[in-house]
């Protein structure tokens, strides 16, 4: 689709996944030419700059490709076809329940001082909250909506001591 027949929240979908494939891109590019550069700088000193900027460019443009199309197929509305056209509209979380949760992990001996030979244990304690997460998608061009439900769990309230033990 070209820019101009594209609507002003569309554009502003494709250019928000314009955004993340360009950064993905770029952490691609950076992780190949670095791994380039470490084979083969030893090797080819004079080369390895060639060799790097080549392997860089390279994973950035399939790595901005990839990770351009795979969001684009999400983006695009299953209902009327339009592509750039669904993006989040909502999310929603529901509490479920807590959980209280404990872990004894001993850590080391002492070896000095009124704790010789004593255990010491690393006692952490938690509260285990899981959570219904319902997230809504809109079309902005025909209006269709789709929910997607999941489940998450959270650690609050994380608090841990150290204690001494025979």
């Amino acid at each position: 689709m070209s820019e101009e027949n594209l609507s002003q929240e569309q554009a502003a979908i494709k250019n928000h996944l314009n955004f993340l494939s360009i950064g993905a891109g770029a952490i691609a590019g950076l992780i190949i030419g670095g791994l380039v550069w470490l084979s083969y700088s030893d090797e080819y000193p004079f080369l390895v700059y060639i060799f790097t900027a080549l392997a860089g460019a390279g994973s950035f443009m399939g790595a901005k490709f990839v990770v351009m199309a795979w969001l684009s197929a999400d983006a695009q509305c299953k209902q009327c076809g339009e592509t750039f056209a669904v993006s989040l509209a909502d999310t929603e979380e529901t509490f479920l329940s807590a959980t209280p949760r404990k872990r004894e992990q001993e850590t080391g001996r002492s070896i000095s001082g009124p704790n010789e030979g004593k255990r010491l244990i690393t006692v952490t304690t938690w509260t285990e909250e899981r959570y219904e997460v319902v997230k809504t998608f809109s079309c902005c061009c025909c209006g269709h909506s789709y929910q997607e439900r999941s489940f998450k769990t959270v650690e609050a309230n994380k608090n841990s001591d150290q204690i001494y033990r025979h």
